[in-house]
């Protein structure tokens, strides 16, 4: 059998797919090095003359990419075709498509990425959920969120392709909103790997006492953020808040609370620690913000600024 044969046989199921206007749908590209912000940018608008779609740019140690993101429902042969043409054009050093189910039905069998470099494929590699044992288990409940989280870190398409493009997680590429927020800024490297994007939306005083103490700390936001949701989960304390006396006048329950003006804040957490969060959550019928504040204040019990 030919590695072209190989190759057809493996993306069979997923050519004949159309990804719903909810799923993930995206080229990526890497620019060959030297290529200037003029160039890049002809690149996304060539590749857009042919189908609607936005583009995020971003670096990571591994080169310069953009992210071109498909909005509505688009065949996955059409998306791995504008991946093979931008791979023939000169600024570009390697293009990829990949496609996540996000919705509920989707049409998609699973999650796949064709590799394309010079017009010609590189390879692809596809996962058929119904086909891997591990998926069947968490579809009928014999394996939590968590434990499925882990099995998609292990060599599953999309955790190849984030390890290839230099990415710390493949929950960085299912998150289409997500890739936007790649280019206002990379996930900090001060939390560890396999991370996941959370915006959190608190009340703005709240937003600035974690920025100040990560700056105090000469850390960033999602580091001191990890650190008191750490500490949450060591004492068994989600949705706790300290005793009244050492409340902010925006924490939950307080006069001031239901008129606090709010902010969010891109924060990148371990996807094993957003999924304890997320299951304290579902137990105790509170969302995640909500724990993260009082994670937070338990930790950093508030002080009335002083007067100057």
């Amino acid at each position: 059998m030919t590695a072209l044969w190989a190759l057809l046989l493996a993306a069979a199921p997923f050519e004949q797919a159309t990804a719903d206007v909810r799923d993930t749908a995206v080229v990526l590209v890497r620019f060959r090095d030297g290529t200037g912000k003029a160039n890049a940018k002809r690149v996304v608008d060539q590749a857009g003359s042919a189908a609607p779609l936005t583009a995020a740019f971003f670096a990571t140690g591994k080169g310069r990419f953009a992210a071109l993101v498909r909005h509505g429902a688009v065949p996955v042969s059409g998306l791995s075709g504008l991946a093979q043409r931008v791979s023939l054009l000169p600024e570009v050093d390697q293009a990829w498509a990949y496609v996540f189910p996000r919705a509920p039905q989707s049409a998609l069998p699973g999650e796949a990425t064709f590799a394309f470099k010079g017009g010609q494929s590189s390879g692809a590699v596809t996962l058929v959920y119904r086909e891997d044992h591990d998926w069947v288990q968490w579809s009928r409940r014999r394996l939590t969120d968590a434990q499925w989280h882990v099995k998609q870190a292990e060599g599953h398409p999309l955790a190849n392709l984030a390890e290839a493009v230099g990415l710390p997680g493949r929950a960085l590429l299912e998150d289409r909103d997500g890739l936007y927020a790649l280019a206002k800024a990379l996930p900090p490297a001060d939390v560890g790997e396999d991370l996941e994007r959370y915006e959190l939306w608190a009340p703005a005083g709240l937003v600035s006492e974690l920025e100040q103490a990560a700056e105090a700390q000469k850390a960033s936001p999602s580091k001191v953020v990890k650190a008191a949701l750490e500490a949450a989960a060591k004492g068994k304390s989600w949705g706790q808040l300290p005793d009244a006396a050492e409340r902010a006048p925006f924490d939950p329950g307080e006069r001031g609370a239901d008129h606090a003006t709010s902010r969010s804040v891109n924060l990148y957490l371990p996807r094993a620690l957003l999924d304890e969060v997320d299951a304290a959550g579902q137990q105790a019928s509170q969302n995640i913000a909500h724990l993260v504040h009082c994670a937070w204040r338990k930790a950093h019990p508030w002080k009335v600024p002083s007067a100057k």
